[in-house]
């Protein structure tokens, strides 16, 4: 079998992405990383990327680039191995741990609100990391313009249809669609 190749802007993304961040030890990346668009890290928590990972953008898409956004110092993304990250978003101020195998189509992470509505619009007082914290099993798949927000567990092989904001956790081979998310079964 032989070894695949990245076209040559990939590899060119790839050697400014490391040695823009060659000193920064809050980003590691594992080997085998391919970088078919540009890769955004900002922030001062933790940025743990896996094994033969793949960053790309949709096609004819505006979102042109992956984010991976840390909030907080003791904030933290990990990302496994072999996932595809295809114009996703995270936002992380406690933690979003993302298994093995996972496509993040055009999606966004984010384990915070931010703020509160209300005029003042202070930290909420209510997120903590047990609370808060997003974790993504092994083989899941999370379809374009969906949204999982904070304290979102998805078990082992879920399915995220486009556009389905999963407010809740989900035990493992659920499919999940639409605004908040449910259960479906195909006929």
């Amino acid at each position: 079998m032989t070894r695949f190749t990245p076209p040559l802007f990939s590899r060119m993304r790839l050697a400014l992405f490391r040695f823009i961040h060659r000193k920064n030890p809050r980003i590691q990346v594992g080997e085998g990383l391919r970088l078919d668009c540009w890769l955004s890290i900002k922030g001062p928590g933790l940025v743990t990327i896996g094994d033969n990972c793949v960053v790309s953008a949709l096609p004819g898409s505006a979102a042109y680039m992956t984010t991976l956004y840390t909030n907080a110092p003791e904030a933290c993304i990990t990302i496994g191995n072999n996932v595809s990250l295809v114009s996703a978003r995270f936002s992380s101020r406690f933690a979003i741990h993302v298994g093995d195998g996972v496509l993040v189509e055009d999606a966004s992470l984010m384990d915070t609100d931010f703020h509160t509505l209300d005029i003042s619009r202070q930290t909420p007082k209510d997120e903590t990391r047990e609370t808060c914290s997003i974790s993504i099993g092994r083989d899941v798949y999370i379809g374009a313009r969906a949204f999982v927000t904070k304290g979102v567990v998805l078990e082992e092989g879920t399915k995220v249809y486009p556009g389905a904001v999963v407010q809740k956790s989900w035990p493992a081979q659920t499919l999940l669609i639409g605004n908040p998310a449910k259960p479906f079964q195909p006929q």
